[in-house]
């Protein structure tokens, strides 16, 4: 590696340990949105959008360039208001089907096809109970193969103790530093986050105006799992339209091994629509049985900007370091746009640039689709 992707990387990693010293689209705290769970049934964010997430979603497209068509097929996909009581305040049994799909298209050096995520999702309510449950293609035997299984990443229920807390139990996303829905973070497969890594966990999750709370006790990934068993806990303070900051912390134990990581993270809007994310996570891994352990750190930096309501300029930069393995250094570097051209369709060309010491330099364009509902 060289000398400045070296200074590159220790300067995105100090400046993200400077932003949060004071998991959706987190860049949408350029347009004030400093709550994931606000537009998402999930209250850690991420997955199907509520119906107040799809009407924030509606109001980026472009009013400039009105159509009819568009207005009137944008009322028929208009989305539930998934609650469990009506108007009155009394129980009501609601529910509610989306689609999120991200389709990709990868070149330099050859072309490639990537289905990233085709998934339905449906969720249902009645007072105070709340069910959610997806289910999506997953590779066998690694994505060249063409063999898919169908599998159900999140699925739990929940019951909401009053209108700002619930507890969760079933299979869930664990509350852990930033989540970027474009999944171009380098290092989140490596902490145990990538796409298909959910486990079954009992879950209490708290919202307020200024505070989120979310800690989770976890089991494996599958209900006979002999797999890592834990609990991770994620708090973040809340600067209403302006600011983010947040904590992580994850402790977890397996047969032969065990680990405790942690992460700061900040979401700031830093001057009209333009926005910074920031997160710098390390975590240490112990082998049982033998003196010897990993300690890995990790760093993304993101600035953006939106010309438009309807449009998400971007740089980014991210990287991994494990002590004592030089080796397995790695940056990688992205420019990009997320612009949605249609309500419910999203499209993402980027350029990446990844710097790894043992597979050395590479770089392609990045043509991604999102389709949502």
């Amino acid at each position: 590696m060289s000398r400045t992707a070296l200074v590159a990387f220790g300067v995105s990693l100090a400046i993200a340990g400077w932003s949060t010293s004071a998991g959706a689209y987190p860049q949408y705290v350029a347009k004030g949105y400093t709550s994931c769970a606000s537009c998402h049934y999930s209250p850690t964010g991420g997955g199907l959008p509520n119906s107040y997430g799809h009407l924030a979603t509606a109001a980026t497209f472009p009013d400039e360039f009105p159509s009819s068509g568009i207005d009137k097929l944008r009322d028929s996909l208009s989305k539930r208001d998934v609650t469990g009581r009506d108007e009155r305040g009394d129980l009501a049994f609601h529910y509610d089907a989306g689609l999120d799909s991200r389709l990709m298209l990868a070149t330099l050096p050859t072309v490639a096809f990537i289905p990233m995520l085709v998934e339905v999702g449906g969720v249902m309510a009645y007072g105070d109970g709340f069910a959610y449950a997806t289910i999506t293609p997953k590779p066998v035997g690694g994505s060249s193969s063409g063999r898919y299984d169908a599998v159900s990443r999140e699925h739990w229920v929940q019951y909401k103790l009053s209108d700002r807390q619930g507890l969760r139990v079933g299979r869930m996303t664990l509350p852990f530093g930033l989540r970027i829905a474009d999944h171009t973070a380098p290092t989140r497969e490596d902490f145990g986050f990538g796409s298909f890594d959910q486990r079954y966990a009992l879950g209490w999750d708290l919202l307020t105006d200024d505070v989120a709370v979310s800690v989770a006790a976890f089991g494996g990934s599958r209900l006979d799992s002999l797999d890592e068993r834990g609990a991770a806990a994620s708090v973040t303070y809340m600067f209403p339209s302006r600011l983010a900051i947040g904590a992580s912390l994850l402790g977890a134990d397996a047969v032969a091994s065990a680990r405790v990581a942690g992460s700061l993270f900040a979401r700031w809007r830093v001057w009209g629509s333009t926005y910074a994310l920031a997160e710098v996570a390390g975590q240490q891994r112990s082998t049982k049985g033998a003196d010897a352990s990993m300690v890995e750190a990790a760093t993304l930096l993101r600035a953006g900007w939106f010309p438009l309501e309807s449009m998400d300029v971007f740089a980014q930069v991210g990287g991994r370091r494990i002590q004592g393995a030089y080796e397995a250094t790695k940056l990688r570097y992205m420019v990009g746009t997320d612009w949605k051209v249609l309500p419910w369709v999203e499209l993402s060309p980027a350029y990446v640039f990844d710097e790894n010491v043992e597979a050395g330099p590479s770089h392609q364009l990045l043509a991604q689709m999102h389709v949502f509902w």
